[in-house]
């Protein structure tokens, strides 16, 4: 018996339904999305410490723990001692730029050492601006966002009281962020405020004599011979309220999404600094 046409239609419709239904069941789940990552490109003030480094901390060290990790990866390159002129010359910045990703945002935090009086480390005021220029316009070819931070207030005890450092690079960094049309956190104004409101002897609390300087200073060979207090670093509690100071930086830029909610950013800074403040003095 000769089957119809329409007959023999519906049992195409039929195995292809079968198909269909066999090849749901059996494909691979989706992938998961991978979140972004937070890359940070810096020198000395947001730069990891090591060993007998301590207790000078950099305040890179101290973000990740204000950070959702389920919302965004974070990745600190921040490199002590170099300058942007540095970072550039020694490949750094090729290398966080092979690892960025589209999607991703790279913080771009220089001028602490490119200020230095160490010619291995200065960059003159020029080419300073023309090295965050090309920072920027790479993390953009590479499908990045890139953030711009002017450097980090530090206290100067020298005088006997507070005395705060000037940071005449951060103005560049203002510059190009206002030219170049990018997101900045202005870290040298909310380092300062933070300082003024703690006072000179809360200030001790949040900096200490940064061992690498003392080295320096006790080095009689080196062209440079640096007062043991010419410069600071944060201490542990220094570095997490200086995050603190950057969270709110990024929840007005449109990254409140990557932070954890200011009581639990609250809760976590002040953990840290009743840790030090109990911690066995040497």
């Amino acid at each position: 018996m000769t089957s119809s046409p329409r007959s023999f239609s519906h049992r195409l419709l039929g195995l292809g339904a079968l198909i269909l239904c066999c090849a749901s069941a059996i494909a691979a789940p989706p992938m998961p999305r991978q979140p972004p990552t937070l890359r940070v490109a810096g020198d000395s003030a947001m730069a990891p410490r090591h060993g007998g480094q301590r207790p000078a901390t950099g305040w890179g060290e101290a973000l990740p723990m204000l950070l959702r990790n389920d919302v965004v990866e974070y990745e600190n390159r921040a490199a002590e001692g170099r300058s942007s002129r540095a970072y550039l010359g020694e490949g750094l910045w090729s290398q966080l730029m092979t690892a960025t990703k589209s999607g991703d945002t790279v913080f771009i935090a220089f001028g602490q050492d490119d200020e230095s009086k160490l010619p291995e480390r200065y960059t003159a005021p020029e080419l300073f601006r023309g090295n965050l220029e090309r920072f920027v316009d790479e993390a953009r070819m590479r499908g990045a966002t890139p953030v711009l931070l002017t450097q980090v207030a530090q206290p100067d005890f020298r005088s006997g009281g507070l005395q705060i450092g000037n940071t005449p690079y951060a103005d560049v960094v203002r510059a190009v962020a206002t030219q170049r049309k990018v997101a900045l956190l202005d870290m040298q104004r909310a380092s300062e405020s933070l300082l003024r409101e703690v006072g000179p002897e809360g200030a001790k609390i949040l900096f200490v004599d940064d061992t690498e300087y003392r080295l320096v200073q006790a080095n009689r060979n080196t062209r440079y011979v640096l007062p043991v207090d010419d410069d600071a670093a944060p201490s542990a509690c220094g570095a997490a309220m200086l995050a603190q100071r950057a969270s709110l930086l990024m929840r007005a830029n449109g990254l409140e999404a990557w932070l954890e909610d200011p009581k639990t950013v609250d809760q976590r800074v002040n953990q840290v600094c009743v840790a030090q403040r109990d911690a066995p003095k040497h």
